[in-house]
């Protein structure tokens, strides 16, 4: 990958606050999706909405126990160029599927170029 070091807390699940506001409802709709065979859900809300605690809820709740692969990416404002962008997706896919795009981890190194970046990313 490029010679960018990764921040490896951003590759990681949060711990749960015991204090937390329980929203079993919002953790049983993503569960619900995953039944219907939704693969990818994504959460959107504004900052300090609860985003981290609900989707950490829901892998406490269900990811554990099911047959799934879970990759976490916490991003920031840095994150928005698209190499450092790609680097940190690769990064957290592969945490959750070793091996996965190994062949595309060269390509990032050479991807300087948002168009080039696309071509290197299609086969993921």
């Amino acid at each position: 990958m490029m010679d960018l070091p990764l921040l490896q807390t951003k590759l990681f699940i949060p711990s749960l606050q015991p204090d937390r506001v329980a929203r079993e409802s919002l953790v049983a709709c993503i569960q619900t999706g995953i039944h219907q065979g939704h693969r990818l859900t994504l959460v959107s809300a504004p900052a300090g909405a609860g985003k981290t605690t609900l989707l950490s809820s829901w892998v406490e709740a269900w990811g554990d126990g099911q047959r799934i692969k879970i990759a976490w990416l916490s991003l920031e404002k840095e994150d928005s160029d698209p190499l450092r962008f790609a680097t940190y997706l690769l990064a957290t896919l592969q945490a959750a599927c070793p091996g996965l795009g190994r062949s595309i981890q060269t390509g990032l190194q050479q991807a300087f170029e948002p168009l080039a970046l696309r071509a290197v990313l299609a086969p993921l």
